[in-house]
């Protein structure tokens, strides 16, 4: 997106995640572009940074948001939830002449190219508006002080991992504290290219796409986040909700 205009799809699990990721990222942005952002609950002030709150249901008020800035010439427009196709199809329109950066929920990367299908903006994506997609998602370490063994073998193989060393959390006063930060960041980086875009022609479902994603040579989440489980680094009870 140096050079063009154009989307990158930020995608996470949840809205808690919002302040981990997301706005760091819009913070950075800040020292390069003049960047505004739009979402429908302001919950961390950013400085330097324009911050507008619209609900996605107020489609006149976004409108008329939307046209203020498009006059105000911003480098960089951010847009979080973009949770409905209304407001997705505003970040295509807008993309011609913006960069964009959309923040979007759904389980995994390709559920929500399987989201993007049904809402039917393949064909934008064929012309290359959008640039890539980024999900991301935070995982729990290992508790030192209360963390037990956990039979990750009554669910999958256990020949691929060389290692097997796979805990849970059993919980205690320090894991279960809401401060708690011992969360592990994980990302996946997919890149929208041709290659992705004739596999979607024939991959039109989560399941579909991941294994074509896999057979592109993208690591998946998943794989990262079982790959660590078994190196006792992330708790397996939480990396098995990703397999299932």
């Amino acid at each position: 997106m140096e050079s063009s205009n154009g989307i990158l799809a930020l995608v996470s699990s949840s809205g808690v995640e919002h302040s981990y990721f997301f706005y760091p990222i819009i913070d950075c942005l800040k020292n390069k572009y003049k960047c505004m952002l739009i979402e429908d609950m302001i919950t961390y002030p950013l400085r330097n940074v324009k911050q507008i709150s619209s609900s996605s249901l107020d489609e006149i008020q976004l409108d008329q948001i939307l046209n203020n800035v498009i006059q105000e010439h911003y480098d960089i427009i951010a847009l979080a939830p973009v949770i409905q196709k209304k407001f997705m199809e505003i970040a295509f329109l807008l993309s011609a002449k913006q960069k964009i950066i959309t923040l979007s929920h759904a389980y995994d990367g390709a559920k929500f190219l399987e989201w993007l299908i049904k809402m039917g903006f393949l064909s934008a994506m064929k012309v290359g508006i959008l640039k890539g997609i980024i999900f991301y998602r935070y995982i729990s370490k290992i508790c030192p002080s209360c963390k037990i063994k956990f039979p990750m073998d009554n669910y999958i193989p256990m020949e691929q991992f060389t290692s097997q060393d796979f805990f849970t959390n059993n919980g205690c006063s320090i894991c279960k504290d809401p401060l708690w930060s011992e969360k592990q960041l994980l990302v996946e980086s997919i890149p929208v290219d041709n290659n992705l875009i004739l596999a979607l022609q024939e991959n039109q479902t989560a399941e579909l796409i991941r294994l074509a994603l896999t057979n592109m040579g993208i690591e998946l989440i998943n794989k990262k986040a079982l790959l660590l489980a078994s190196k006792g680094i992330l708790d397996s009870r939480e990396v098995l909700s990703l397999l299932i």
